[in-house]
């Protein structure tokens, strides 16, 4: 079953970052801007521009969520974090600033999940060293 499109309303009992998400079709923008946020045991997307982009994902849906780093001018940056569910749906959601500085969010979100739904498999992809 893929991700739920839904309308959510922020709580200020969750934690929210504004990131990027990726797009995964040729029409449109590859990376759409919105808010991640994690409330309880839900992890919801907004898109910025388009409802219907919306998700409503349980926690208990996640199969594996990982955080991607990659090698940037000031050494490693882990910029992406991502999920996969059981039933094989993948997304993924990038720190938009992180050309521009060290991006705290993917890290955050990762260390977030991993205390919220500690049975989920967890990995971190470090940066690949220059050949």
């Amino acid at each position: 079953m893929p991700p739920t499109p839904s309308a959510p309303t922020p709580a200020p009992s969750g934690r929210s970052w504004a990131l990027v998400r990726a797009g995964g079709n040729l029409i449109g923008a590859r990376w759409r801007p919105g808010v991640l946020e994690i409330r309880k045991e839900t992890l919801f997307w907004t898109d910025s521009k388009d409802p219907s982009r919306n998700l409503l994902v349980p926690l208990a849906r996640l199969a594996s969520h990982a955080l991607v780093c990659r090698s940037g001018t000031a050494g490693e940056v882990c910029d992406t974090w991502s999920f996969r569910t059981a039933e094989g749906e993948t997304e993924r959601f990038r720190d938009p600033e992180a050309s521009r500085h060290a991006c705290a969010s993917p890290a955050e979100i990762f260390r977030h999940v991993m205390t919220t739904a500690p049975g989920v498999a967890a990995s971190v992809a470090p940066a690949k060293a220059a050949r």
